[in-house]
């Protein structure tokens, strides 16, 4: 999705899939200290985004944080009724 030019530059993106990529690395390593600091530094890109998508009146944090919680929602009354 495009927030628009202005306020998502295309080295935003490359950043997140950066990020993801080496929180991937850290699993596969099993290394603790470094998975860590790789979610934290993908958290901070999420915070970016939400930022990005709330200056564009668009989404903001809160969003995605309800997005969260229904998912979970979801996936909690699916496991249980198993």
């Amino acid at each position: 999705m495009s927030l628009g030019p202005r306020t998502n530059p295309p080295h935003t993106q490359t950043y997140l899939i950066e990020e993801t990529y080496e929180v991937l690395d850290a699993l596969e390593h099993g290394d603790s200290k470094e998975l860590t600091e790789e979610l934290g530094d993908l958290l901070l890109q999420i915070l970016f985004h939400a930022d990005i998508g709330r200056e564009a009146r668009r989404f903001d944090i809160a969003d995605v944080i309800s997005g969260i919680h229904e998912s979970w929602s979801a996936a909690t009354r699916t496991s249980s009724a198993k």
